[in-house]
């Protein structure tokens, strides 16, 4: 028999160590901002009106949208949806345990209810900050936090945007909808959870946009974006839109999600009789949502063209009615009878 040769454990090879990788957050920060600088960079090449800025009116709008892609990607879309969409090996594994799971992407609608509420309470503290320093500023006769009324008039925007877009709409339908109605109707997750793992990291995304839009500009027109005195703001006003279609159209995805889960997920006995009082109540925000989100989002669209290319849609050439048609169609203006469009 050949005789086995013992190799003592100080001589053996080491095995290889655990491969490192950096956090989901970081890494999402790291690619946004790669995303920007490199399509910004370009867009500033091949654009003949580009002038003497090096971030511009579209570079900055087409930057955003790289840079949204690469936060997505980054905080883990990349190996859980981008790669198996193309045929790779799938190499992301779900997390069942521990702190970390909430700071990275995930199918888990409890998870994912938690990262709602999350962030916003995170907006919630952001836009409450900046009502603080508007307060501090009103108990002075004069100018001492901003030294501009423009600069005062964004702030209003700013609070406002993140309260209505992030807190209001997120907190309820994105955050206790994901966490309890799976639970409440019998089913162990929602109809769209890749779908739903993806909106709830556009939130911090829209809130950091408006809440950095005064780095190109200020803009006056509050959280409501009024046309035609928008088209006249700095491009800081594109931010608010951008801003705003990416907490709107998580808000859309939260509402489809609800919806199509209330319908099609219930449990073997959940009829519409038993369905909880709760359920029903994100059912019936959801098919609102589905109704008024993509409205107002259309707004917004023909609001940024106005101030890209322009397009005069709310110009003198164009129609101002249109604008206010439509906002006021979703409630944004109050109605009053027997008196005009102000």
């Amino acid at each position: 028999m050949a005789q086995t040769t013992m190799v003592p454990a100080a001589t053996r090879a080491p095995k290889a160590g655990k491969r490192n990788v950096m956090p989901p957050v970081l890494r999402g920060f790291l690619w946004a901002a790669i995303g920007f600088v490199v399509v910004n960079t370009f867009v500033d090449i091949v654009d003949p009106f580009r002038g003497h800025p090096f971030v511009t009116g579209p570079s900055a709008t087409f930057g955003w949208v790289a840079a949204v892609i690469g936060w997505l990607l980054g905080v883990g879309v990349w190996e859980s949806v981008a790669l198996p969409l193309f045929g790779y090996k799938d190499r992301w594994h779900e997390k069942s345990t521990g702190w970390r799971r909430y700071f990275e992407y995930s199918t888990d609608h409890k998870v994912i209810g938690l990262q709602y509420l999350g962030s916003a309470m995170g907006g919630f503290l952001i836009a409450g900050a900046v009502a603080m320093l508007m307060r501090i500023q009103l108990m002075s006769d004069h100018l001492t936090i901003f030294h501009y009324p423009s600069n005062y008039l964004t702030a209003v925007g700013i609070h406002g945007t993140i309260m209505m877009f992030s807190v209001a709409n997120v907190a309820l339908l994105g955050g206790f909808g994901n966490y309890m109605v799976p639970m409440m109707i019998g089913s162990r997750s929602t109809a769209f959870p890749k779908l739903s793992g993806i909106s709830v990291w556009l939130v911090p995304a829209g809130i950091l946009t408006v809440l950095f839009s005064p780095l190109l500009g200020a803009w006056t027109t509050g959280w409501r974006g009024y046309e035609p005195l928008a088209s006249q703001d700095a491009n800081g006003i594109l931010y608010y839109y951008l801003g705003v279609a990416a907490l709107t159209m998580s808000t859309f995805i939260v509402g489809l999600n609800m919806v199509t889960t209330v319908m099609f997920r219930r449990a073997q006995g959940m009829t519409w009789s038993r369905l909880p009082l709760f359920a029903w109540g994100q059912l019936t925000v959801g098919l609102l949502v589905l109704i008024w989100i993509p409205e107002i989002q259309t707004t917004f669209v023909l609001a940024l063209l106005e101030k890209l290319v322009p397009f005069n849609f709310f110009a003198a050439t164009g129609s101002v009615m249109s604008y206010w048609v439509q906002a006021a169609s979703v409630g944004a203006i109050p109605r009053r009878a027997g008196v005009g469009c102000d």
